[in-house]
């Protein structure tokens, strides 16, 4: 999800038409800064699960 978001935004920002050079380094600079606050928010949630597993205040549903 993360890689996706980071690729999506530069071609946003980019991709039309009558784009400046620093249309281009906004959008790829965005888009490793928002890939990066979604990757590091990811690891964050999954880090918080397994304390809250750990210490028994929340069970994960089961698979269906």
């Amino acid at each position: 999800m993360a890689v996706t978001i980071g690729l999506l935004y530069p071609a946003l920002i980019a991709g039309p038409p009558g784009r400046q050079a620093v249309d281009v380094e906004v959008g790829i600079v965005g888009g490793a800064l928002l890939g990066l606050m979604c990757y590091l928010t990811a690891i964050y949630e999954r880090a918080r699960q397994r304390r809250l597993i750990r210490q028994g205040m929340w069970a994960p549903a089961p698979p269906s």
